[in-house]
């Protein structure tokens, strides 16, 4: 996979090439200005940048692949934008309800990336279900000691933090069925939002580079899943018959109409 992946990228356009630079360097950017400044000014300008960058560079590849499944394409951009939502909220709303807000927004996002990924879940299960069970099992545990760690001090936010991570673990499970490179994005988000939680909730937690850890993982992570996710869709596409042969097996059939589903055998 890591070599088709190789492959996509070198078949993508310059425009996109720029526009994931882009997205590179606000995020060079963001990390360094980390270590200056902590959350505000450059830092925090950055973040808010992050995810429209991506999503500008992953719409992009996608205009460069022609036509690949939409359905896809729509729940990946919309948890980069729901996302997006939760990298801004806490930048205009301060405590609890900053905190509500960034969770609400990447509650979504997760929603998003893991429907995203179920057919290949299903399919996957259907085929090396001890694969996906260790995967779940792996997630699960990690899921497991956060809530036994955090639980206690989150008051009336454990709900949402607890529902957060049952969405969290789940696709960071779900992300290794689809590819390696979404695989090692799920794992890293998971990391990321683990150490935001046991900062936030845990007592004995302590790591004097936690923000730089946090939003260089994080910023890992979403590059990878959007970069898994372009590759597999490449790798899904049906070969172009040529005009003639196209008509001549389906007269009627409209070129402008996308036929594509989810993987075979799974049903949308």
């Amino acid at each position: 996979m890591i070599g088709t992946v190789r492959q996509v990228l070198r078949g993508l356009s310059r425009r996109t090439m720029v526009l994931g630079g882009a997205y590179v360097a606000v995020g060079a950017v963001h990390l360094a200005s980390r270590l200056v400044d902590g959350g505000a000014g450059v830092a925090g300008v950055s973040q808010v940048l992050l995810m429209p960058a991506l999503g500008a560079a992953f719409v992009s590849a996608i205009a460069d692949l022609g036509p690949v499944r939409r359905r896809t394409v729509a729940l990946v951009a919309a948890g980069m934008a729901a996302s997006w939502a939760g990298d801004t909220i806490p930048r205009f709303v301060t405590g609890d309800a900053g905190f509500l807000g960034m969770v609400g927004g990447f509650l979504v996002a997760q929603a998003c990336y893991l429907t995203a990924f179920a057919p290949y879940a299903a399919k996957a299960w259907r085929r090396r279900p001890a694969s996906v069970l260790a995967a779940g099992a792996v997630f699960g545990a990690g899921f497991g000691a956060l809530t036994v760690w955090c639980l206690p001090e989150a008051g009336f936010l454990g709900g949402p933090v607890v529902g957060y991570g049952l969405l969290l673990a789940a696709m960071a499970a779900a992300s290794t069925t689809v590819n390696r490179v979404t695989a090692v994005g799920g794992a890293l988000f998971f990391v990321s939002d683990a150490m935001i939680a046991l900062n936030t909730f845990s007592l004995w937690y302590s790591f004097g580079a936690h923000h730089l850890g946090v939003m260089s993982t994080y910023i890992a992570a979403q590059a990878l899943l959007a970069t898994g996710v372009v590759a597999v869709l490449a790798a899904d596409r049906p070969d172009p018959a040529p005009p003639a042969q196209a008509r001549a097996t389906n007269p009627t059939a409209d070129p402008d109409v996308d036929n594509a589903a989810e993987p075979a055998a799974v049903a949308d």
